[in-house]
């Protein structure tokens, strides 16, 4: 599973990996959030803008509604629309466009409201030719008529449509729009950001066929937007700092108390040592995982003692082992290097063991052991140490005030073994079991600044090995001891 991670996440803790993935976790939702809310409330500002405008426009669409139905240009420009038009402050261009299939000629009128200016988009250079002939023609027939009173209207009309229509033709060129009609208006109206306008598409009503397009100023709607955005921008922040000390608190309970087990775990700490922590009184789960921990150290310390007890005696002889005599031993150096002692490493082997082995069995050999071994037990002092080294092979620690008194101890410790009087023909020309002793002797104050403990000891084994040899080469059931 930690494979499948990308390999920055794997390099970071786990209180930052929790910050990390909470952080981009957090930050998603509320994004999304946000992003929910503000197109809701966009919309609905919107949506009651453009319905605000529709309704002030009602009046007007059906006025232009009912002008258009009879196709007259002219009426377009009576008093009525202009007024209405200028009753919405915020209208900033009307396009009126009729789509009746039979008319041959559908009308398609502009409104520029900072110009106040109309023109029709549907003339041409060949329409506005034909009105002229048109005009032309009912001049001429007006004079010839005694009908002057219809005559004159008709001829009056044709004027200010042919007058208009080269205006219109003459704007038409002139004036290119900031804006077009959006191809999909499925709600009726539309906002454009950039140019913070409002436009809405209203079908001409009764018998009129097509359309009115309004284009209103909605930089309101630009601000209300930017206050808008602005205010959830900052309610989003403001719930992503607050999540991420919400985080960093969870953090703060439940990464650091595990990560302060982690490092009790990698140190070597006893059960006492967690007494003083936080962890152990907490309720929750991380208590029971200390309280568990806990309780986890206290039985290994107690098998740990039991394995060491079992490890520092030896089984047969009750002596410590080697492994206690490499724990033990630099200890009692330092102890007594503080006494002005004088310090004796003794090394007893039972001369011919092997052939005592071979003569009267391994059971009687083991019995052996033990009875030399209590034999050096018995002579020694409450503070000094015995250890099996090894087989027939026993070391013993010894501090006394002189050298004479550990001469003294060392005889005794030969002495005793011979004592015991134990038959042993392959052990000429005594016939009993006895011992050899190398011994190395030397005044602790005069080794301080020359030799570390361990190193003296070393240097001490090495003499006592040597003087047991010379030992065993010129008899065996000796003593030799080199003092330093």
């Amino acid at each position: 599973m930690t494979r499948s991670l990308p390999i920055f996440l794997r390099r970071l803790s786990i209180t930052q990996l929790l910050l990390v993935t909470h952080f981009f976790l957090v930050l998603a939702v509320i994004v999304g959030l946000t992003y929910s809310r503000f197109s809701s409330e966009w919309q609905h500002q919107v949506e009651n803008n453009a319905q605000a405008i529709h309704t002030r426009t009602q009046n007007l669409v059906v006025d232009i509604s009912n002008k258009v139905a009879f196709g007259n240009y002219v009426d377009l420009r009576d008093v009525s629309i202009p007024l209405l038009l200028n009753s919405i402050p915020e209208l900033k261009f009307v396009e009126i466009k009729q789509s009746t299939p039979e008319s041959e000629n559908p009308l398609h009128v502009r409104y520029l409201a900072d110009k106040n200016l109309f023109w029709r988009e549907d003339i041409s250079s060949e329409r506005l030719e034909k009105i002229k002939q048109r005009l032309a023609f009912v001049s001429q027939q007006s004079s010839n008529t005694t009908e002057s009173i219809v005559g004159s209207v008709l001829q009056h009309d044709l004027t200010t449509l042919y007058q208009l229509s080269k205006v219109s033709l003459n704007h038409k060129s002139k004036f290119e729009l900031s804006w077009v009609l959006p191809k999909d208006l499925t709600d009726g109206f539309w906002f454009n950001p950039l140019l913070e306008t409002l436009h809405i598409k209203v079908p001409l009503q009764g018998l009129s066929q097509g359309y009115v397009w309004l284009v209103a100023d909605a930089s309101k709607l630009g601000t209300i937007h930017n206050k808008l955005a602005s205010e959830l921008i900052r309610e989003g922040i403001l719930a992503l700092v607050l999540s991420m000390v919400m985080i960093a608190l969870v953090s703060r309970w439940v990464v650091v108390p595990i990560k302060n087990l982690s490092d009790k775990m990698r140190q070597e700490v006893a059960a006492e040592s967690l007494e003083g922590m936080p962890e152990l009184k907490r309720k929750d789960e991380i208590g029971e995982l200390a309280r568990s921990y806990k309780g986890l150290l206290t039985k290994i310390e107690k098998q740990l003692s039991i394995l060491q007890a079992k490890s520092d005696t030896d089984s047969l002889t009750g002596l410590g082992t080697r492994y206690k005599y490499m724990r033990m031993s630099v200890p009692f150096v330092d102890k007594y290097r503080q006494q002005d002692k004088y310090l004796g490493l003794l090394i007893c082997d039972i001369d011919n063991f092997k052939a005592y082995n071979d003569s009267y069995g391994h059971t009687a050999g083991d019995n052996a052991l033990t009875m030399v071994a209590d034999a050096i037990a018995g002579k020694l002092h409450a503070n000094d140490l015995a250890f099996r080294f090894g087989g027939e092979e026993f070391v013993v620690l010894l501090a006394r005030g002189t050298v004479e008194e550990l001469d003294i101890a060392t005889e005794v410790i030969h002495q005793s073994v011979e004592k015991l009087d134990m038959p042993h023909r392959g052990n000429p020309p005594y016939n009993k079991i006895t011992i050899s002793v190398g011994a190395a002797t030397c005044y602790l104050r005069q080794t301080d600044a020359d030799y570390p403990s361990d190193e003296l000891l070393e240097l001490l084994f090495e003499q006592a090995d040597l003087s047991l040899y010379h030992c065993k080469s010129s008899g065996r059931n000796q003593i030799k001891v080199e003092s330093w």
